[in-house]
């Protein structure tokens, strides 16, 4: 879970800057597949950065 969650960080780090409907889809797709793990701390923190950064993008 921990390498899944460095992955889908590294996505996060490109997809601030990015604007594209296939980043917006694999946005989408990290959070449903994040959420059965809520109770992992990495994933939480992963959640708590992609809610920022969704913000962000606004």
């Amino acid at each position: 879970m921990e390498a899944a969650c460095e992955s889908w960080g590294r996505f996060l780090d490109e997809y601030e800057v990015l604007s594209s409907a296939r980043g917006d889809e694999h946005f989408a797709a990290m959070n449903l597949r994040l959420r059965p793990y809520n109770t992992v701390r990495a994933v939480r923190d992963l959640r708590e950065r992609a809610q920022l950064v969704s913000t962000l993008k606004g």
